[in-house]
């Protein structure tokens, strides 16, 4: 009995301990730092929301029912500033990996992320809105600090809107264009949509995709053809240079999340999506915009579809698991599973019939959860 005893008191010795490391450890950790969970509403202008810290309010994975007051304006952190600037949604300082592929004297890979300060086309941009932008950015400059990347979030609103389209559908080109101004030739940049969610931080976009990418990457649509495009026209060359990298999901070429060099080629790909007798008289049928471009381009010219290279959905853009509803038995090869560790969750058309500030809660719940602490997994906090 007094064994039994004895050794109780110690484990209970052993916890207390812990604990106590535990404690100051978050005491000296977070000491000093604002909270991250800060007021986003807007005043007045959005009662009826019930917003406590921001976003709408649910916890939960679901439709938002709750209704809103009069349409909010921009949150005063915005006053008197550029607002495409966000230094608001700064983070703290992180020690910087050295990258061995790509730094000051080589060729880099720079983040480009699409935003949207001012608000939407079709809609007012309301809380909900706010903290999904927030969380996001917050999330992609923590990523970029981590491994020593450049990260340039640029706004859409001040980009030119193209006449029958949404602006948001139709300026990621144009944004990646106005960042490659700014560096040298044969540099990467990838581009990420807001709602797209960095799950595994720790892992290297080079070492994600380049190291791996002669037995990642397929050259033609012979495996995967969702849009029945031709999977093979004349004067195509296999051994060109890849300048683009993408994935393929259940609607076709994903956007959402892909790879550009800055070459020669990719300047003509940019004027050559943009052109004018073609626009008019395609845009109509461009429901997609660039997606819908960049398809019907590649199923016309050899020369664009010689230096565009594919590589799986999940390495890059795993979907969100309500994404791609048209799906009656959905493969699961294109939807996140946090037990094979995806690297990017992507709630590609959450803004349609679904909440995204909600389902971006639920993906952040998750990637806390695998990156817990031994010693918070010990203690179950």
């Amino acid at each position: 009995m007094n064994t039994v005893k004895q050794h109780l008191t110690a484990r209970a010795k052993v916890i207390l301990v812990l604990v106590a490391l535990y404690t100051v450890y978050h005491v000296f950790a977070y000491s000093g730092r604002k909270p991250t969970s800060e007021y986003l509403g807007d005043g007045p202008s959005t009662k009826g929301y019930g917003i406590v810290r921001g976003g709408t309010g649910n916890l939960g994975y679901g439709k938002d029912k709750r209704t809103g007051g009069l349409p909010p304006s921009a949150r005063r952190i915005f006053e008197d500033k550029d607002p495409s600037v966000y230094d608001d949604y700064a983070v703290a300082n992180y020690d910087l990996k050295q990258t061995e592929v790509f730094n000051k004297d080589k060729n880099k890979v720079v983040i480009v992320v699409g935003a949207n300060v001012e608000g939407g086309v079709n809609r007012w941009k309301g809380p909900s809105e706010w903290s999904t932008e927030k969380l996001s950015i917050q999330n992609k400059k923590k990523y970029a600090q981590l491994h020593g990347y450049d990260i340039v979030v640029k706004d859409y609103t001040k980009a030119k809107k193209y006449s029958d389209d949404h602006r948001e559908g139709w300026q990621k080109f144009d944004l990646i264009k106005q960042v490659m101004d700014e560096y040298s030739s044969g540099d990467w940049f990838w581009y990420l949509d807001l709602h797209t969610l960095i799950m595994e931080p720790d892992v290297r976009i080079e070492d994600l995709v380049f190291e791996e990418l002669n037995s990642l990457m397929v050259r033609n649509l012979a495996s995967f053809n969702p849009n029945g495009l031709v999977t093979d026209i004349p004067y195509t060359s296999p051994d060109d240079p890849v300048n683009l990298i993408l994935s393929q999901d259940c609607g076709g070429f994903n956007l959402h999340s892909f790879l550009i060099k800055k070459t020669s080629w990719t300047m003509l790909l940019f004027d050559t999506l943009f052109d004018p007798v073609i626009y008019l008289k395609e845009h109509k049928k461009w429901t997609n915009g660039e997606k819908h471009a960049l398809e019907y381009y590649y199923d016309k010219f050899a020369w664009i579809r010689s230096h565009i290279g594919f590589i799986p959905s999940k390495l890059i853009s795993a979907l969100a698991k309500d994404a791609c509803p048209q799906l009656k038995y959905p493969d699961q090869k294109f939807f996140y599973n946090e037990t094979t560790r995806d690297f990017l969750v992507d709630m590609e058309g959450c803004e349609f019939n679904r909440n995204c500030f909600d389902e971006m809660q639920y993906y952040m719940s998750i990637r806390e959860n695998l990156h817990k602490s031994w010693i918070s997994k010990l203690l179950h906090i």
